[in-house]
């Protein structure tokens, strides 16, 4: 579908377009429901012959009859079998455990339990905050050049964009086969290439992220809508039964007004192009103009989560809503106000004058604007609206997400992937199954998930938060109490806010890099004889959760007038809270043992050896000390580091240096692990690398990941509890500490 029209605003011609050669009839739209509908557990079978039973409860038993009131809905997917969901799933499973919510006290949980709660004086506040909090592209700025010229969406940088698309695919794919992305991980240059191939495939995902955003503005002038833009599986997530007429509607009534209301949804949007509207990805955020209707029993319902068709919204009601006269879909507040305004802005006297700036101070004076002010008709009514243009920098202005605030719209694109596993990851009920475009779906979510501490580390700091209420005039609605504890009140909200999001985050970080084989694999699964892919494996999410979490990144994502920075994930951001999930997140990567392909075991601490010695870090400078250590060619300088210090500390047995035969190899001093409590009173641990003939020595404390590191190597091989069974416990140990050591001794 593409509509060729005149901008009425300048009389640039604008087009509109869709492409769905993705799409064909409608018994492919019902084969495709059925089959997410099975991969999700859910209650109905859209295929299976005769008629729906009653709809299940809460509960999930079936209602004793069929009987209801219009409005009424019944989810497809019941409240019991959301918590059953949860529970089976691995990686709710782990991120509970890591937000210390043990499931024995706390009983399932799933993301959404992890929202911040917030009253009526946050959302107040936050509502007046968010305009402050979109930023533009300059360099989509058609009248404002910056340096660096007009070239940046030209031939030479498009093509560029391209060859480093490709560049990543051709990686992606390399690594999603299993086969090693750079030479020689066991070899000496080992480190260097590992840390070399990280360098390069950070460069190409940053590209990637540059790319899938610039492809937004290869047409000019051109509103182009992908099929993936509506899409039924983020419906079917959410999707229920309604009631029609007092019975709750029947299969076919439920497949028809399925299919005509998702077709309404896309002609409406189409249309709202071809009259000159663009996108606003920020709908789903303005929740003061979300659209509401009311049903035949005078109840409220949020009929659109968005106040805009033009949104991209994942929300199921988007399309499931009917106007007041009973039709299928419908413009939204915005939408109304931003047609009005356009073809409704006339003079008093009736003269069209659309193409002046209003500088309305009332719905008629001096221009006629008929959808602009609230009924007092003096109040301008306030619109949350973001485009194409400000998706680079603005963390809440995002296509297809779900949520008011921070915390909604990461719990909600955590549940959305979680949802999504089967479906995505399983060729299950498709004939053809195109997945090369996998890596987008990990690449994009887990790159996007550090937009929200860029804005925890900058604007939401605790000083400038309270600020910038200041200035924009927030004042206290008591005037009698302290501004003092009136604004620390609200920081302690936004802090909240901030937190519950990025600890989430973090959390899911650690269970993607914590899934073992046996939950998901990490290895593409194919077919024997015909050489099918019947499972993707997560290798690929592994890696960009590994990357995405441990690396230093610059602060691309948040306003580019605080451009220039770098941002680590878990260092000199936030509150105690998450600084402990964040802090935990980034141990188990650097010095835990998890499922992957041997080449993977280095990377972590190669990029956490080179980024916290980076001059940009920024953060707690002691955090380097967590892969430190001390390492020792030859035994002498082993055991004279210990004696030196027996004697400093005034060990029995040692009144000095030269008298002092202080040894931790004893067994009086070490237990069968290598530990001890060393002379300074502090826990030590060491181990013995046969091939390099050299001892390590670090303490618990504080170099904790190279703890981890020895502490696994020890069990293993000094304590024995290798069981033999190939590779067993001793040798993906041995590889980790070696290159524990070279990153070590590389970078300090």
């Amino acid at each position: 579908v593409t509509q060729f029209v005149p901008d009425p605003r300048t009389g640039q011609t604008l087009s509109a377009s869709i492409n769905f050669n993705d799409f064909a009839i409608k018994d492919y739209y019902i084969q495709r429901i059925d089959g997410y509908l099975q991969s999700i557990g859910a209650s109905l079978n859209v295929n299976a012959d005769g008629e729906w039973g009653n709809p299940l409860g809460p509960d999930g038993k079936p209602l004793a009859d069929d009987t209801c009131k219009d409005g009424d809905t019944a989810p497809l997917v019941p409240a019991i079998a959301r918590k059953q969901h949860d529970g089976q799933s691995s990686m709710f499973q782990k991120m509970q455990a890591y937000l210390q919510k043990p499931v024995a006290e706390y009983g399932n949980l799933g993301p959404q339990d992890f929202v911040a709660t917030q009253d009526d004086d946050f959302y107040k506040v936050y509502y007046q905050l968010l305009p402050y909090y979109i930023f533009a592209d300059p360099a989509v700025n058609p009248f404002v050049i910056p340096e660096g010229g007009a070239g940046t969406f030209g031939p030479d940088a498009i093509w560029k964009s391209f060859q480093d698309e490709a560049a990543f695919k051709a990686m992606a794919g390399k690594i999603d086969r299993g086969e090693e992305p750079y030479e020689g991980p066991t070899g000496p240059n080992g480190l260097a290439n590992a840390t070399a191939f990280l360098n390069e495939w950070k460069r190409l995902s940053l590209a990637h992220k540059d790319h899938q955003y610039k492809r937004n503005f290869f047409f000019k002038n051109r509103f182009r809508d992908a099929p993936d833009a509506f899409s039924f599986e983020a419906v079917m997530a959410r999707d229920a039964r309604h009631c029609v007429n007092g019975h709750w509607e029947t299969k076919q009534q439920w497949q028809d007004k399925l299919v005509a209301t998702y077709w309404s949804q896309v002609i409406w949007h189409e249309f709202g192009h071809a009259l000159g509207l663009e996108h606003n990805f920020m709908g789903s955020v303005d929740e003061p103009n979300y659209v509401h209707t009311t049903d035949g029993e005078g109840r409220d319902h949020i009929g659109l989560y968005s106040n805009s068709v033009m949104e991209y919204n994942a929300a199921p009601d988007r399309v499931f809503w009917s106007s007041a006269d009973g039709t299928h879909g419908g413009w939204g507040p915005y939408d109304k106000g931003a047609i009005a305004f356009i073809y409704g802005n006339t003079k008093s006297d009736g003269a069209a004058n659309s193409s002046e700036v209003s500088g309305q101070v009332s719905a008629s004076s001096p221009w006629k604007d008929p959808a602009g002010f609230l009924d007092d008709g003096k109040t301008e009514k306030q619109f949350l609206f973001c485009t194409e243009r400000h998706l680079a920098y603005t963390p809440l202005c995002r296509q297809g997400d779900l949520g008011r605030t921070p915390s909604e719209i990461i719990a909600n694109e955590l549940d959305a992937y979680e949802w999504q596993y089967q479906w995505r990851n399983f060729r299950t009920y498709r004939k053809i199954w195109d997945d090369s475009e996998y890596a987008n779906g990990p690449a994009n979510l887990i790159l996007d998930m550090r937009r929200f501490i860029s804005l925890w580390a900058f604007d939401w700091s605790t000083g400038e938060l309270a600020d910038t209420m200041r200035r924009i005039g927030i004042k206290n609605p008591d005037p009698n109490g302290s501004d003092l504890e009136y604004f620390g009140q609200l920081t302690n909200k936004f802090n909240k806010e901030a937190s519950a999001a990025n600890q989430m985050s973090a959390a899911f970080h650690k269970a993607v890099i914590q899934q073992s084989a046996g939950e998901r694999p990490y290895k593409t699964v194919y077919d024997k004889f015909y050489g099918d892919v019947t499972q993707q494996g997560i290798i690929l999410d592994k890696l960009f959760a590994m990357q995405g979490f441990v690396a230093l990144w610059p602060t691309d994502n948040y306003d580019p007038n605080q451009a220039g920075s770098y941002i680590s994930s878990y260092s000199g951001i936030g509150d105690s809270s998450y600084n402990y999930v964040a802090e935990d997140a980034v141990v188990s990567m650097i010095g835990g043992q998890y499922d992957v392909f041997p080449y993977f075991v280095p990377l972590a601490v190669a990029q956490f050896a080179q980024d916290t010695h980076d001059p940009a870090f920024y953060g707690r400078i002691e955090v380097r000390d967590w892969i430190g250590g001390h390492v020792f060619n030859r035994l002498a300088d082993f055991l004279d580091y210990f004696r030196d210090m027996a004697a400093q500390n005034n060990m029995p047995g040692c009144p000095s240096f030269d008298e002092c035969h202080y040894d931790p190899r004893s067994p009086d001093i070490s237990d069968n692990h290598n530990e001890f409590i060393g002379p300074d009173k502090r826990k030590w641990i060491w181990a013995y690398i046969p091939d390099r003939n050299q001892w390590v020595a670090v303490q618990k404390e504080r170099n904790i990941a190279s703890y981890v590191i020895v502490r696994n190597y020890n069990d293993y091989v000094v304590a024995q509890l290798d069981d033999g069974a190939f590779p067993g416990g001793a040798y993906p140990t041995l590889l980790p500490l070696k290159f524990f050591l070279d990153a070590f001794n590389a970078y300090n």
